[in-house]
């Protein structure tokens, strides 16, 4: 179940990150010139903060029960990365929006890090991390 917190620490997210496409005109001008490399970076930026801030969240649960730390945020960092990466290249492909795929690469950071909590709730019990 999403959480009102949660929900607002995405947009929030979402928030910060797209503001740096509108304040920014040096970045701004650059995106428009099809710097894409530029664009790239923040959008991943963007994923791995909604994928860590999934693993800070569930990390805090008092039913959880974590081994190994550092494990847990390289696979949040990971997840993210992995997760953006494919959102952004389709939505880079269909030319889609700068602030909608922004967007769509933040959930998608934030989905992948819930879909991996799920799943290891499900196979391998409530509150277990490895």
């Amino acid at each position: 179940m999403i959480r009102l917190r949660e929900i607002i620490f995405v947009a929030a997210c979402y928030g910060v990150h797209a503001s740096v496409y509108a304040s920014q005109p040096n970045l701004w001008i650059s995106l428009q010139d099809n710097a894409v490399f530029m664009e790239a970076v923040i959008n991943m930026m963007s994923a791995i903060c909604a994928s860590m801030a999934n693993t800070a969240f569930r990390l805090k649960r008092s039913d959880v029960v974590v081994e190994k730390v550092l494990v847990e945020l390289v696979s949040g960092v990971g997840v993210g990365f992995v997760a953006g990466l494919i959102t952004y290249s389709v939505t880079e492909s269909m030319s889609t929006d700068v602030f909608l795929q922004l967007a769509l690469v933040t959930l998608a950071g934030w989905g992948g890090s819930k879909v991996i909590e799920t799943y290891t709730e499900k196979y391998f019990g409530e509150g277990k991390a490895k």
